[in-house]
């Protein structure tokens, strides 16, 4: 899950790494916005930069990070070799002055795609001796998503699955989606989802349609990679375990 804008105080700890995985914190000294970019190969159409912040009362010197990644089907990520290359960031480093906010381009160089592709790009605070006492240095590190999708593509999603799982002790559905297409798909762009729970005997026990912000708040981004299945266990308590459920779906962007 990636959320919208992060920000963080300064806590007494050697490294903070966020991840932007639904992370809730109080305000930062160093932001970063959004943590999700969206490009194609050709790099046109879209407005794809983020903007990194300081609130800080001192310089912070940041550098840029590129990996690319692959998201399983129970959301694991892996890295995948070699991808370091396939983007361009400007600028790759910067000295952010107190009160300064640097706006950094995404450029995709690799080569010609026929699906999706995606990438974290780490923009890391560069650990710097301040003569302290203490040695003790809080060291920044956010992660910014980039999906780069192919000029010509589309998503294919379908429900393949869905079913009532206990987690904690707690009754949860639980959602398999498989996107066919050769360009990724986010679940937080479904114009809505309606979740239906039967009990055995068919009779309704609850009900909820998901739009707009509820879709985030249950799924985060829901990134689904192209030609993959994804399987989400919603933090939506259902009144009850066992039965079976029945899903409305609108259609992704």
């Amino acid at each position: 899950m990636f959320g919208p804008f992060l920000r963080l105080t300064r806590p007494l700890s050697v490294f903070l790494a966020l991840a932007g995985l639904g992370l809730s914190a109080p305000a930062l000294a160093v932001g970063v916005s959004p943590l999700v970019v969206e490009a194609n190969e050709a790099n046109s159409g879209t407005d794809s930069r983020f903007t990194v912040d300081n609130a800080d009362e001192f310089p912070v010197p940041i550098e840029v990070v590129i990996s690319r990644i692959k998201i399983g089907v129970n959301g694991e990520i892996e890295t995948i070799p070699g991808g370091e290359n396939d983007l361009v960031i400007l600028p790759p480093a910067v000295l952010l002055q107190p009160g300064q906010a640097q706006a950094f381009r995404v450029q995709y160089v690799g080569p010609a795609m026929t699906e999706s592709q995606s990438y974290f790009v780490s923009v890391n605070q560069v650990p710097v001796d301040t003569g302290g006492e203490t040695g003790v240095q809080v060291v920044y590190n956010f992660r910014v998503l980039v999906n780069v999708a192919p000029l010509v593509g589309e998503t294919a999603l379908s429900f393949i699955g869905a079913e009532v799982v206990t987690v904690d002790g707690k009754a949860r559905p639980a959602i398999t989606v498989r996107n066919a297409g050769n360009k990724h798909a986010l679940m937080s762009l479904l114009t809505s989802l309606k979740i239906q729970q039967m009990d055995a005997g068919g009779k309704v026990v609850f009900e909820e349609k998901l739009e707009g912000g509820r879709l985030s708040d249950v799924f985060g981004i829901g990134l689904v990679m192209p030609r993959s299945d994804r399987r989400f266990v919603l933090p939506i308590d259902l009144p009850q375990g066992g039965g079976s459920l029945a899903l409305e779906v609108g259609d992704a962007e």
